[in-house]
């Protein structure tokens, strides 16, 4: 019985730390920046750079867009395909709506 409770606690102890895996990102965002463009429209401009060994066959940034109250009025992403190891990847998102201020939601990085 002792060996069936240790059996068991092992396995939950793993489906947790499999289920909690914080792995760290195979990139790096940095050179955040709100700009506009020519229209003067507002984007978003930044550095993604891939520190791992593999391609990465898509990367997507994605953020969420505030007015001046703080309340969300949109949201905005870029991608891009085969951002090979050591690659740096310039992104600017293409808005069509103004906002006053940006907070950077998710970066998500495929390798298949």
């Amino acid at each position: 019985m002792k060996k069936l409770c240790f059996v068991l606690l092992t396995f939950i102890a793993s489906l947790n730390a499999i289920a909690n895996d914080t792995k760290p990102s195979p990139v790096d965002v940095t050179e955040l920046q709100a700009l506009r463009n020519e229209s003067g429209l507002p984007f978003i401009q930044g550095v993604v750079t891939n520190h791992s060994p593999d391609l990465l066959k898509n990367v997507i940034v994605k953020f969420n867009l505030y007015d001046q109250q703080g309340n969300l009025v949109g949201n905005a992403l870029d991608i891009v395909s085969d951002l090979g190891p050591g690659d740096r990847w310039v992104f600017h998102t293409h808005n069509t709506k103004e906002f006053y201020s940006f907070k950077m939601t998710s970066v998500d990085t495929y390798t298949r």
